[in-house]
């Protein structure tokens, strides 16, 4: 074909088309679907297309070249064929380059591989056959495919292992923090609207009625069954009215009167020299440790001054001399009941200094 630069033969209802490339100088030939690029000089490429066109005339037949080095004996074996009425020529691979006893492995097998199959694991001749209903053949016994190891996995496990214990400490503090931050916030606002709309009807929260201070039992550690019952008729009669809650009830770890809120957080309620609020963050779950998931706050009577602000009514559990950070931090340090005093200087923010761990 002038107009295309190829030749094309119909061997046996299959095509076998050969083309000149001169921008590249290649010569490519194309198979019952199985294309190949050979490299040609120009000497080369009229000798193998003058072959061409000889068996062309002849009739049947194939060409099965894999490398220049055929083309010398092509119309050798081209020729062969002019006297008989039909026929077919199968070229081998090793008819260009004799196949050692053991292939190569990796990328070195790769570079032996025939041109005309595009697997690196042959272990038998792969044949370019075309003759009556042939086709590219190629016999072969194993594919390689490319896959990780066992070890390569593992290894790859164990660093994700690894880089997961390392983070998913830090992931799960920050998380805690986060959480303690915003129902602290949310507890204060609360319990201070509760108490100013009960305010509005019971007189200032620093004159409510409560009962005398009841030490809690030094051997047992627990609290007198008395202290639950007097904050529980403190909380009925100025707060229940005002408060969003779940249930109320006795806390059997302590004997304190408990109220669960709705948000899952909790607080117990402490007759003392003022009425302590000890709000805990996570409800029941541990470790229920003033500093980490507990924090207390205070309703004072009139003339008892606790916290820096004394013109609050509801304030964090603070000396009322502590009024830098530095001193706050240090009262934390030495006195977990203390830490709120610094949380509230902080923003309710745990600071990177905060001494204990959520």
């Amino acid at each position: 074909n002038n107009r295309t630069n190829s030749c094309k033969t119909q061997v046996a209802g299959a095509a076998a088309t050969l083309s000149y490339n001169n921008r590249t100088n290649s010569c490519k030939t194309q198979v019952a679907g199985a294309a190949a690029t050979l490299p040609l000089s120009l000497c080369e490429r009229e000798q193998l297309l003058t072959s061409l066109r000889v068996f062309r005339d002849a009739g049947e037949g194939v060409i099965g070249c894999q490398d220049v080095k055929l083309l010398s004996v092509l119309r050798t074996k081209i020729t062969s064929l002019f006297s008989l009425p039909s026929c077919h020529l199968t070229f081998r691979s090793s008819d260009c380059y004799p196949l050692p006893q053991s292939l190569p492995q990796g990328r070195e097998a790769e570079k032996r591989a025939s041109r005309f199959t595009l697997h690196s694991s042959l272990k038998k001749q792969a044949a370019f056959t075309l003759a009556e209903g042939a086709t590219h053949v190629a016999h072969f016994d194993k594919i390689r495919r490319a896959a990780f190891t066992l070890a390569e996995v593992l290894i790859t496990l164990g660093i994700i292992g690894v880089v997961a214990a390392m983070t998913m400490p830090v992931l799960i503090q920050n998380h805690k923090k986060s959480e303690a931050t915003a129902r602290l916030k949310k507890f204060y606002s609360t319990m201070s609207q509760a108490i100013l709309l009960s305010e509005n009807d019971n007189g200032p929260a620093k004159q409510w009625t409560k009962a005398d201070n009841i030490a809690k039992d030094p051997d047992t550690g627990l609290y007198d069954d008395a202290d639950a019952v007097n904050t529980e008729i403190y909380f009925n009669t100025y707060l229940k009215n005002y408060l969003k809650y779940l249930k109320t009830e006795k806390d059997e770890d302590t004997n304190l009167f408990k109220v669960m809120m709705n948000d899952g957080s909790s607080f117990l309620m402490r007759n003392g020299n003022c009425i302590d609020f000890i709000f805990d963050y996570n409800g029941d779950k541990y470790p229920n440790k003033e500093g980490r998931d507990r924090y207390r706050f205070v309703i004072c009577p009139a003339g008892y001054q606790f916290n820096a602000n004394k013109n609050l009514s509801f304030s964090v559990y603070a000396q009322a001399a502590s009024t830098t950070r530095t001193q706050r931090l240090s009262n934390c340090k030495s006195d977990p009941r203390y830490c709120v005093g610094l949380l509230e200087y902080d923003n309710w923010e745990f600071k990177s200094d905060y001494p204990y761990r959520l």
